[in-house]
């Protein structure tokens, strides 16, 4: 008796490792209902999941319990380039907008920017292999900032008039994405004059760096310096074993 019908697309290799106990393959599903995941998988997959989680927990729980940063310690900051919305994009500078971001944030004493060319590439790269789900990219920084430009129409009192009227502001955002806590993801935002977009753009851009100094956490430069350390490390230990004469 026959009990699967193989249609196309309908049954993945997964389901009938899972159903029919292939000996070795190891398979996954994942079930999003709401903001809860539910993932099912062979005994090796668990495992190993369970260790990822086991090892995350533990990072996190290294982030919470070191120092902080002193104020004087340096942020490395990705800063990615801004989507803009389809009605501003034939008429709104976007490279002077991001210029003025760059140039805003590199007059502080604490903010590193990454070099550009590697966040940029890093942008290319999730473009290229998400397209439009915008998958956020990331490099190796402590802070990365993500921000768009907008417009919005809103309620205002005509100085000319002194009636009610509505006019087109500038609309900018950000979000602010902490590299060691997941829940450290903060939100900037600026609402002005489109036709004042510099003084705008300038408001936004302070809002910003403060937000970066001041919200999320981010563990002092002994704990960073270890992180990095131990990279350093396991990169050297995989290169001794490959490299070493058999």
């Amino acid at each position: 008796m026959q009990f699967f019908k193989m249609i196309p697309g309908m049954i993945s290799v997964a389901f009938l490792a899972s159903v029919l106990g292939c000996a070795g393959a190891q398979w996954q599903t994942k079930t999003t209902i709401g903001n809860t995941t539910t993932v099912k998988g062979d005994e090796k997959t668990m495992q190993e999941l369970a260790q990822k989680q086991e090892h995350e927990a533990e990072r996190l729980r290294m982030i919470q319990s070191a120092k902080p940063r002193k104020d004087t310690d340096p942020i490395v900051v990705a800063l990615y380039r801004p989507t803009i919305a389809d009605k501003l994009a034939p008429t709104f500078d976007a490279q002077k907008f991001f210029d003025i971001l760059v140039k805003e944030f590199s007059k502080d004493a604490v903010i590193r920017l990454v070099d550009q060319k590697i966040v940029d590439s890093a942008q290319e790269n999730a473009n290229r292999h998400y397209g439009s789900a915008r998958k956020r990219p990331r490099v190796k920084a402590d802070v990365s900032v993500y921000p768009h430009i907008m417009a919005d129409q809103v309620a205002g009192i005509n100085r000319k008039t002194g009636k009610i009227g509505s006019m087109t502001a500038l609309v900018l955002e950000a979000e602010i994405v902490s590299h060691y806590l997941p829940t450290d993801q903060f939100e900037v935002k600026e609402t002005g004059n489109i036709f004042r977009n510099l003084e705008v753009t300038r408001q936004f851009s302070k809002k910003a760096v403060e937000t970066i100094k001041t919200k999320p956490h981010i563990p002092g430069e002994a704990y960073r310096r270890g992180v990095r350390k131990d990279s350093e490390e396991h990169v050297q230990r995989i290169l001794e074993a490959f490299l070493k004469p058999k």
